[in-house]
């Protein structure tokens, strides 16, 4: 554990702003990636609203892989699925990689090109799900019509036999009736 670790370190763990302060990260997008992570960290990490936050050392490594990750421009998946398989962050490194900066103009311009291809990716992603998202909104528009056409058959059929049940009440009736009349 570094010295700055130690030093952030209260005696509940490192609070939110802490957490912010170690990864050069805001305090809103500490709590999203608590609630995002949420499997992964302690209880006193989430403890519900109006409480404060406490994040242990495992969860500072897990936020530290996060902080890494997101760096490297990777997936909320991608970070699941390495969480999942136990991966964790290395505090040191997380800290660095949130405070590196382009150091010339020629490595932001190469940053703010894989930014626009990973915008481009996320675009066309985008475009994919919305375009799924229309065809499972037309399927549920009629599957909801079938039940709605079904359902007024049913209703039919079921008027139809209630009346049937009438006219048969009614048929019985008079057979009986016409039976007494016959015998008297």
């Amino acid at each position: 554990m570094s010295e700055r670790q130690t030093i952030l370190a209260g005696p509940n763990g490192h609070k939110t702003k802490e957490v912010a302060e170690l990864f050069n990260i805001a305090e809103p997008t500490v709590r999203a990636w608590s609630n995002e992570f949420a499997d992964y960290l302690s209880l006193d990490a989430n403890p519900g609203e109006k409480r404060t936050r406490y994040y242990n050392q495992g969860d500072v490594r897990v936020l530290a892989l996060v902080t890494e990750m997101k760096a490297q421009g990777k997936t909320v998946e991608d970070i699941h699925a390495s969480l999942k398989a136990g991966v964790r962050g290395d505090v040191d490194s997380a800290i660095e990689a949130s405070q590196q900066r382009p150091q010339s103009l020629e490595q932001a311009m190469m940053f703010i090109q894989q930014l626009a291809g990973r915008v481009d990716t996320l675009e066309t992603e985008n475009t994919e799900l919305q375009s799924q998202l229309t065809e499972w909104r037309d399927k549920a528009n009629r599957l909801q019509g079938q039940i709605d056409a079904d359902a007024k058959r049913e209703k039919l059929t079921h008027e139809d036999v209630i009346a049937l049940q009438r006219e048969i009440a009614v048929l019985e009736y008079k057979l009986e009736q016409a039976t007494k009349g016959g015998d008297a």
